[in-house]
């Protein structure tokens, strides 16, 4: 154990993680079995691809009407996928001109998911006002590169309670490792949790070619 310790302390100053600065192993295990995932009524289902763009979610989708999804990029299997089911998407992403593929139920906002309004973010809250101003029974599928951490924090919660499944990627989740990281996912999973509950979740390492799961 002694070994194991001194092991460590070397790869976190290899790091340049200060060791007074690194998360205690049990808030670390308590926070892991807070977003353990729970059963539920629903199957779960692949909406998108088998690959990047594709993820599991829960077969509770037949009446949604309205998803809203931020971060494009260059694939949009997952929306394609709910649009042959008859969901309308609403996509966003200042990083392209375009989705990837034209649907005539894509509606695209060239702009950043973020904290303020301007010509080039927009918030959560001020799109979908200006979207679905009187949905409550949505689909959020949020893909925005590490943003989703200040997003979450940021919106209001009868925001989030909108929405009836969230589909997210979070990114640098070993972040959880140090405090200053640990705080910041704690403190945005302890407000997704008041509204919602852990249905699968995994860590992904995808290269082109290479199934997520």
């Amino acid at each position: 154990m002694i070994y194991f310790n001194n092991v460590t302390k070397q790869f976190l100053l290899y790091l340049n993680i200060s060791i007074s600065r690194v998360t205690e192993k049990q808030k670390i295990l308590e926070f892991l079995d807070l977003i353990k995932p729970v059963q539920t009524n629903h199957a779960l289902i692949r909406v998108g691809s088998n690959y990047d763009g594709g993820y599991l979610i829960p077969d509770d989708i037949a009446d949604l009407k309205i998803c809203f999804s931020p971060g494009v990029s260059e694939v949009s299997d997952f929306e394609y996928d709910l649009t042959q089911r008859g969901i309308k998407c609403f996509l966003a992403d200042y990083s392209v001109d375009a989705p990837p593929i034209k649907n005539p139920l894509f509606d695209f906002q060239k702009k950043y998911l973020g904290t303020i309004n301007d010509e080039k973010y927009i918030t959560l809250e001020s799109w979908i006002e200006e979207k679905a101003p009187a949905d409550n029974d949505l689909l959020l599928q949020m893909d925005i590169e590490g943003s989703e951490y200040k997003v979450i924090l940021d919106v209001k919660q009868e925001i989030l309670s909108r929405f009836r499944i969230l589909v997210i990627e979070f990114h640098a989740f070993d972040n959880i490792l140090n405090r200053e990281g640990f705080e910041i996912i704690n403190l945005t999973f302890s407000k997704l949790l008041k509204d919602f509950e852990v249905v699968v979740w995994h860590g992904v390492y995808a290269r082109k070619g290479t199934p997520k799961d």
